[in-house]
């Protein structure tokens, strides 16, 4: 029993030598044919250099989006009475573009102290 597994052992060595001798000259091989190896030539493709006139202007279809922009809001309530721009136009920093009449002083409602004594003149006393 002990011959059989020793006989086994050495042809499983043998085996796996032989398949590591073949690999190797593989490698081997390969390894001098990509020393050898030259790589071809580039194509090379000539023309020749004529001056042309081109056009300063494309014509195109596109979107443009701004670099630089503004969102409005109110930072109190009120009415916008005048508006010192242009759509489109470029407005400087500090430049006063608006003109609104605060909530409070709109003159469809009259103050709340001529409502009160309105009230006491026509009351009978």
């Amino acid at each position: 029993m002990i011959k059989r597994m020793i006989l086994m052992l050495v042809v499983v060595a043998a085996f796996l030598g032989a398949l590591a001798a073949y690999k190797a000259h593989q490698v081997k091989g390969a390894m001098a044919q990509g020393a050898a190896f030259k790589p071809p030539p580039e194509a090379v493709t000539t023309t020749v250099a004529r001056e042309e006139v081109w056009s300063s202007t494309v014509k195109s279809i596109g979107t443009a989006t701004a670099v630089q922009g503004v969102n409005v809001s109110a930072d109190q309530p009120g009415i916008v009475e005048k508006i010192s721009f242009d759509s489109g136009a470029a407005v400087r920093r500090g430049t006063c573009w608006s003109v609104s009449t605060p909530a409070r002083r709109r003159p469809s409602s009259p103050p709340p102290s001529r409502r009160a004594t309105s009230r006491r003149s026509t009351s009978p006393a």
